[in-house]
């Protein structure tokens, strides 16, 4: 998961301001405490975001930000508007995504187990011919 930072320099106020966005609302929200951003400064309007000023920007930066362009903004709100509504909310996605992955690591145990108790039997096959083959000489 990641926290996006786009080269928007609109001016506001006789600042420069430019957006914060994230993949999920929990790290948007991290970042912009650890960036001493007010939560009243939270927009919701359209796609969730911060206006954030250059010298925010650079420090999100600093703290493991990703930047990206106005494209590359345009790209991942159209990715978000395509989700379905509970991967919208974070703790649910969360909980969906870890569900799945643990069916996928069931599913690979169950191939491997499969895998393993048919070498077996094969085994066992082989050795009961082996002990009619002795018997027989």
């Amino acid at each position: 998961m990641t926290v996006y930072v786009d080269n928007g320099k609109h001016p506001y106020r006789g600042m420069k301001m430019c957006h914060m966005l994230a993949d999920t609302l929990n790290e948007l929200h991290g970042m912009a405490a650890r960036l001493g951003l007010r939560r009243a400064w939270f927009q919701t309007r359209n796609t969730p975001h911060y206006d954030i000023c250059q010298a925010k920007r650079a420090e999100a930066v600093r703290l493991g930000a990703v930047e990206i362009g106005r494209r590359q903004v345009a790209a991942l709100i159209r990715h978000k508007r395509t989700l379905p509504r509970w991967a919208q909310h974070d703790a649910l996605a969360d909980a969906i995504a870890a569900l799945t992955e643990q069916a996928r690591e069931i599913a690979n145990l169950k191939h491997d187990l499969e895998r393993a108790l048919a070498n077996h039997a094969a085994d066992l096959i082989d050795q009961q011919q082996s002990e009619r083959t002795r018997e027989r000489y």
